[in-house]
């Protein structure tokens, strides 16, 4: 199964990404992470909140060309067994999208992430949904219209509130965006289904310059 998973590049993900964004049309990018393929499976998140993976298995299940579904590469080039994951809900005869993208572009390309910053998010009126505070929101996304921070000891039963939260800023934006590793890909569908929003999912990249910045600070304090 693993060998049979198709994954498009970086460069083939950002255009397919920057395209929808530029057209009339709503559309989501939601990444599925290693553990949201756990979740899926017989696993401690499902236990704990079965609602919750049900979620995620519905937004992966999802047949619509602007429902962007993002996986990492890792998926092909892990060790683990498909008895430890759930490949079942794979689809082979379908190209999944490179979840890791914008964090590629944010680790290894500062200029093109800078770029599609500044030309597709920075001037749209969006809200955030995030683990971090608004601080590092704005260095890394700019100054959204509203910031919805989660727990993230606590996040499995926070679903509706989500929703009910989101729903607010109806008529005031057109994107939300997501910034919250595994809430994401359970929360993508309920956006998609009960609000007429699009969805963009940054995955670990605000978290990424949380820890850039902090070491950052770390360093000048030595210096001195």
């Amino acid at each position: 199964m693993k060998k049979n998973i198709k994954i498009a590049t970086h460069a083939k993900t950002i255009q397919a990404l920057t395209l929808k964004m530029l057209s009339n049309e709503r559309f989501a990018y939601v990444n599925f992470p290693r553990s949201a393929l756990i979740a899926m499976g017989n696993s401690e998140i499902r236990k704990n909140s079965e609602s919750f993976s049900d979620l995620i298995i519905k937004s992966f299940s999802i047949k619509n060309d602007n429902f962007m579904k993002g996986i990492p590469l890792a998926f092909v080039n892990s060790n683990d067994s498909e008895n430890e994951l759930d490949y079942s809900k794979i689809d082979t005869n379908q190209t999944y999208y490179n979840s890791t993208t914008l964090e590629n572009y944010y680790n290894n390309n500062e200029v093109a992430f800078n770029s599609f910053i500044d030309f597709y998010i920075r001037n749209t009126p969006y809200v955030v949904v995030t683990f971090n505070d608004k601080k590092i929101i704005n260095r890394v996304l700019g100054f959204p219209v509203g910031v919805i921070n989660i727990s993230y000891n606590d996040y499995y039963n926070k679903i509706d509130s989500i929703i009910e939260s989101l729903s607010a800023y109806k008529d005031k934006v057109d994107l939300i965006i997501l910034d919250c590793p595994l809430l994401s890909a359970a929360l993508a569908i309920e956006i998609w289904e009960k609000l007429n929003f699009s969805v963009v999912d940054f995955g670990k990249v605000v978290s990424f310059a949380r820890v850039r910045l902090n070491n950052k600070a770390t360093q000048n304090e030595k210096t001195f």
